[in-house]
Formats: structure tokens, C-alpha cells, sequence
């Protein structure tokens, strides 16, 4: 757990300002639920949030992704 949590650091590590970091994973996250047909809006996060309340938005699609998932099989 402890090298899973390094490496998250050093790829996270290159985002300059949260607003980057935003950006980066909201794209991801909007991919996965297009691949995954799920229709979800994601909240508008300000540049200035932390990576905590962009990561509880995060939390929020792949708990989505999950559930419908788990509906489908």
C-alpha cells in the first residue's frame, strides 16, 4: 500500500497547480463513464479546490462506475 501511495505522489507530482490536476483526472474520469455509458455530469470544481474535494468528486464516478457495473452482470 505504502509503494502504491509513492507512486501516486510521483505521477501526481507533475501537476503544477490543483486546477491541472482537475483537469487531468476529470478528463479520465469523463472518458471512463463515455466507455462505460453512463450519463453523469460532473460538478463544476473550482481551479483553487483542493486534491481532497477533486478526489471526493472522483470517489463519486468510479462509485457510479461500480454500481453499474455490479447492475449490468
Amino acid at each position: 500500500m505504502q509503494l502504491r501511495e509513492a507512486m501516486d505522489r510521483a505521477l501526481n507530482s507533475r501537476f503544477r497547480t490543483t486546477a491541472e490536476y482537475r483537469d487531468f483526472y476529470f478528463a479520465r474520469a469523463r472518458q471512463l463513464l463515455e466507455d462505460e455509458g453512463i450519463e453523469m455530469d460532473l460538478p463544476d470544481v473550482a481551479g483553487d479546490a483542493t486534491v481532497e474535494e477533486i478526489d471526493r468528486v472522483l470517489g463519486l464516478v468510479w462509485a457510479a462506475v461500480e454500481v453499474t457495473n455490479s447492475e449490468t452482470f
